[in-house]
């Protein structure tokens, strides 16, 4: 199919003199998956409660499919492109006619290519447009957005005539209400696509599976595995309980898809918590730490090494951290979590990862850094 492909290039005269850089919409062919019916199955079948009918609760279905060795959840967008799959009256899934227009047409940035596209699509110059009298390509990095693109795409597909985004296990999830979130709200989330992805900002420019309501369970244990329904319910947070009998259900069809590692979804929560606001930061004090984070996360996420490799990095951040007398509140959060995470039962999912003396350092630092 081809899609609009959003890149800048600058424009020179002869003698070097830039004259502008714009923006510029190319047309490119890029593979959609589009599997047969047969080469995919439902692993999952998540049934959500609408809370806005109380009288007669409105059940709305949606499936996790299994294909080529990953999960992809069913989608449905708003016009930010948002997965509004639990937002009550808008429960349409998005067709492959419909995901193909999108593509197509650049009405949404679905991608995540970081064009507003409803906005600005229509009025983006085409190369055959441009000024001839401008003489040479400054920077030309089609191939470059081109490959991210793809890349993007890669986290879609086309089954049954319904669009699917790339994600993980679905799983349970109670937000804390003591602690850095106060949220009233419990039900079912998307862990992940991998190791190798952050979901909403290396992934899709949307929330597939509720990836991001899911976090803040992640990062403090607080989530239950799709065949532990009676534990997830007797888990629930106090408000959700008493404001509703409801509560979303998780069929599992394949039982063999259950593959979930406790520890490692949450220091892998964690770890991106901590990535992402790393990168909030200019600071020169945390440059080194950006680094080291941006070199980990570029590593074989599928290396048995991968754990110890985060855990490691994640202790660097601690070490440092740990010296500030306040942290920023992000910061903060991941290190609490992670100093948590330390002393909870899920470390032993992760194997052997301390060092003797990581352990002796991590006893010493203790949970009280403000």
């Amino acid at each position: 199919m081809r899609v609009p492909v959003p890149f800048e290039v600058s424009f020179v005269e002869r003698h070097g003199r830039i004259v502008r850089t714009e923006t510029v919409a190319e047309m490119a062919n890029v593979l959609l998956r589009a599997p047969e019916k047969g080469e995919a199955r439902v692993a999952f079948r998540i049934y959500t409660i609408d809370p806005a009918e109380r009288k007669y609760p409105k059940i709305d279905t949606r499936e996790v499919v299994h294909c080529d060795g990953a999960m992809w959840w069913q989608v449905g967008l708003d016009f930010n492109g948002q997965d509004v799959r639990h937002k009550p009256k808008i429960d349409e899934d998005i067709s492959e006619e419909e995901l193909l227009r999108i593509l197509e047409t650049g009405t949404d940035d679905v991608l995540g290519t970081g064009i507003d596209y409803a906005l600005k699509f229509g009025q983006l110059a085409r190369r055959e447009q441009l000024n001839l009298i401008v003489r040479e390509w400054k920077r030309n990095d089609l191939e470059t957005a081109l490959s991210l693109v793809q890349r993007r795409v890669d986290h879609l597909m086309i089954w049954n005539g319904k669009a699917y985004g790339r994600g993980g296990e679905p799983t349970y999830v109670q937000h804390p209400l003591a602690g850095l979130h106060h949220y009233s709200d419990d039900g079912v989330a998307n862990i992940g696509a991998d190791r190798s992805v952050e979901p909403r900002h290396k992934g899709l420019g949307l929330d597939v599976g509720r990836f991001e309501f899911g976090q803040a369970a992640f990062m403090c244990g607080t989530f239950q595995r799709a065949d532990e329904y009676d534990a997830a319910l007797s888990k629930r947070s106090i408000t959700k309980r008493s404001s509703s009998e409801e509560f979303d259900r998780i069929e599992v069809l394949m039982p063999d898809a259950l593959k979930l590692n406790r520890g490692e979804v949450r220091l892998d929560a964690i770890f991106r918590a901590t990535s992402r606001a790393l990168s909030h930061r200019d600071e020169f004090r945390w440059a080194d730490l950006r680094d080291l984070f941006a070199e980990t996360s570029a590593r074989d996420f599928a290396s048995p090494t991968a754990s110890r490799t985060r855990f490691e990095t994640m202790l660097q951040f601690v070490r440092l951290a740990s010296n500030e007398s306040l942290l920023p509140a992000e910061l903060n959060e991941a290190y609490q979590c992670f100093l948590r995470l330390e002393k909870s039962p899920e470390l032993s999912d992760l194997g052997p990862l301390l060092a003797e003396e990581d352990g002796d350092a991590l006893a010493a630092m203790g949970p009280g850094t403000s």
